[in-house]
């Protein structure tokens, strides 16, 4: 449920919950309300109609589970939120994870270096894939632009060392 719709609920049940609401003038006020020991035998709710207090307390038990129903919602929505963010967290960390088994297995020969914007490097790669990128190729499969969120780099010892052997 978008969240226009759900505010214009929101506000229709408010409207309802107005509606509903006692009118009491003054006059009326004056016949419910007791000031001597005369009037404190009478009970103001004799004069009121049963049926017409059995129907108010109807339509505001309505109105409520209305209420209700728009809080589970919401609480719905949240949930799967919550879901969301829980299952993002858990597959970074486990990624997290994986990069660090690597560099173990490795004796530190190969590491990850998360890149930032700041970093030379960093836009100098963004560079080069946005510079490959062809759209007229990917408009197939529905791929009309690419946006760089995230740059690692790997540094590894061994490819390194053999670069500069044949460098020499």
């Amino acid at each position: 449920m978008s969240k226009l719709t759900r505010r214009l609920n929101e506000v229709q049940r408010e409207l309802e919950e107005r509606q509903y609401l006692p009118q009491i003038f003054s006059e009326e006020f004056e016949s419910v309300v007791t000031y001597g020991p005369e009037k404190l035998k009478r009970n103001p709710l004799d004069s009121v109609d049963n049926d017409k207090l059995v129907s108010d307390i109807e339509s505001k038990v309505a109105l409520i589970n209305g209420r209700l129903h728009d809080k589970n919602e919401d609480l719905k929505e949240l949930q799967m939120i919550y879901d969301n963010l829980r299952k993002r967290v858990y597959d970074m960390s486990e990624q997290n994870i994986h990069r660090l088994i690597t560099e173990l297995e490795t004796g530190g020969n190969i590491r990850f270096e998360e890149g930032k914007p700041t970093d030379k490097w960093f836009s100098s790669c963004v560079d080069l894939v946005k510079s490959r990128f062809n759209p007229e190729q990917m408009r197939f499969y529905g791929i009309t632009g690419i946006q760089v969120t995230r740059v690692t780099r790997i540094h590894n010892r061994f490819l390194r060392n053999r670069f500069e052997e044949k460098l020499e």
